[in-house]
């Protein structure tokens, strides 16, 4: 009995000792929370991470729900794909899951500001990183505000013992949470980065992105005033005056061209932009064959907006009769137009050239727009901005071999003083929105405007914006902020070539428009799940079609 009692103390002592020294160990295969916070690398690694997961896949694909595109994916992807187009979206199919989405990424966002005070990392790089963050959660509100107005504002991680039932805040509150976590970012970022570090969120890129949310909450003075100072910075313009200068902008060999002020790298054969291969020209014809998705079709009505180099108005050829026959040769649609025609818009007869023995290749929209290609142009039309033909290595961008992807702009100087001209003729500075709009006017040796109504002038600030940046991810949002939804999706037109020289206006698409489309709706899910949450306007439970 003795020896029994001593064996139950002794495994009495053994499973104390356990608990408070085995069993409460950290695994040896995991790096402890406070170990990871304390270590420059990881947190590092933490940081690049909210990076690569900033939303892209969809941004030039959204122009197709503008006047500016239609899809070349035809019926197929219309009804899951491009709900908003026909009024059919609705709170149990919202289109895309970018609420879960983001808030994920802002969870990520908050989890890094709570952390990093405590961090033993030295003190400077400390700060340049919750610059960093405090950016990129700006970026990410601001993806959601866009969407759906006034959103749930988080600067903590919740826990099981927090009010979950949080409802959403105004729309200007959603945009003071956004400055102010770009004012913060202003103030520890960097005005540039070198060698592994480009890419990386500048005292620029906060001021740029500041700009946009405050023309966005209409703080047009405010805007102005971060206008300027991204002025007193190292960026400008480059020269325009020529397509292929022009189309620099986006080339492989052009990486860091001054115009860009926060761009997402790609570098192959790791990572690279799929975007370049979601729009490339598909296909040509022999022996070139299928060459991409083709996923954007240019419309008729984007490209008459396109003035001629002079400055005059191009024919109005989405205002013809449908199925008239023009001359491609006698009606002249493609001669003479501004630079940034061409170096946006392939159409019939374009010429591009690719890297190593493919040579130059003739577009023939006649060959190429055939029932049976299912991924070709619906509207006689493909994209050239983003896709560097002149370093392009047939079969994919990216694919194996030297870097040659193209980065996504997600934010340039060319915007930045639109963003300026618009302020200005909304606080009905004329002489300053005309400076600020005719820069960008010079830029491709086009003649300045003289307008002086300021309502002419809004109109002709609109339009250049639409041009200059279009399926850069501007134009949607514009219609929406600009409240022009009814004026935009209606019939939209391309052409179809009915020989090698003929062509016919054809209306592509109808779409629908109710006023409930300028915001998204909240996921019918979290206003289930969250019951303090309200929807946006239309968005009334389920809508079955």
């Amino acid at each position: 009995m003795k020896n029994i009692k001593l064996s139950l103390l002794f495994l009495l002592a053994f499973l104390s000792y356990g608990c408070n020294s085995i069993l409460d160990k950290t695994p040896l295969d995991e790096i402890g929370d406070d170990a990871f916070w304390a270590d420059p690398i990881l947190v590092d690694y933490y940081v690049n991470n909210l990076y690569s997961i900033i939303y892209l896949d969809t941004r030039l694909e959204q122009e197709n729900r503008t006047d500016n595109s239609v899809s070349a994916q035809r019926d197929k992807f219309r009804a899951s794909t491009y709900l908003f187009n026909y009024n059919l979206v609705s709170a149990t199919d919202p289109n895309d899951n970018i609420w879960n989405d983001h808030y994920e990424k802002i969870r990520k966002c908050n989890r890094f500001l709570e952390r990093i005070g405590e961090s033993s990392i030295e003190e400077d790089e400390k700060n340049v990183l919750t610059g960093q963050v405090h950016f990129l959660r700006a970026m990410f509100y601001f993806d959601l505000v866009k969407r759906y107005g006034g959103v749930v504002l988080l600067d903590k991680v919740l826990t099981m013992e927090d009010n979950w039932k949080i409802p959403r805040s105004s729309e200007k509150e959603s945009y003071d949470f956004i400055i102010a976590d770009l004012n913060k970012a202003i103030e520890l970022l960097p005005n540039t980065w070198s060698g592994k570090d480009k890419g990386r969120a500048t005292k620029g890129a906060a001021l740029a992105l500041k700009s946009r949310a405050e023309l966005y909450d209409k703080r047009y003075a405010d805007a102005i005033k971060s206008c300027e100072a991204v002025r007193q910075l190292d960026y400008e313009l480059i020269p325009g005056t020529t397509p292929e200068d022009y189309r620099s902008i986006w080339w492989i060999t052009n990486k860091d061209n001054k115009e860009i002020i926060f761009d997402l790298q790609f570098k192959s054969p790791d990572v690279y932009n799929n975007m370049m291969v979601f729009n490339l020209v598909c296909y040509i014809n022999n022996p070139y064959g299928d060459r991409g998705w083709g996923g954007i079709g240019p419309t008729q009505d984007l490209v008459d907006e396109f003035e001629l180099k002079d400055g005059t108005p191009a024919p109005a050829f989405s205002q013809k009769d449908n199925g008239e026959v023009f001359d491609v040769n006698t009606s002249k649609i493609y001669e003479n137009r501004e630079p940034r025609f061409y170096a946006n818009i392939v159409f019939h007869g374009s010429e591009i050239f690719f890297k190593g023995d493919k040579g130059p290749v003739t577009v023939d929209h006649y060959l190429m727009d055939t029932p049976d290609k299912g991924d070709a142009s619906q509207t006689g039309y493909n994209v050239w901005k983003w896709i560097d033909y002149d370093n392009y290595n047939y079969p994919y961008a990216g694919a194996s071999g030297k870097d040659h992807s193209t980065n996504w702009i997600m934010i340039r100087y060319a915007e930045v003083i639109l963003n300026e001209a618009e302020a200005r003729v909304e606080t009905n500075d004329i002489q300053g929105a005309l400076k600020a709009v005719n820069e960008i006017r010079a830029r491709v040796g086009l003649p300045a405007y003289t307008e002086t109504n300021q309502e002419k002038l809004r109109q002709l600030i609109r339009k250049e914006r639409r041009l200059e940046l279009a399926f850069e991810d501007h134009r949607f949002y514009d219609v929406r902020r600009w409240r022009i939804g009814a004026q935009t999706q209606g019939k939209l037109h391309g052409l179809k070539f009915v020989s090698p020289t003929e062509f016919t206006v054809e209306t592509v698409d109808t779409r629908s428009w109710d006023d409930r489309l300028y915001l998204h709706p909240i996921p019918y899910e979290e206003i289930i799940r969250v019951s303090a949450i309200k929807q946006n306007t239309g968005y009334n439970g389920y809508y079955i079609f």
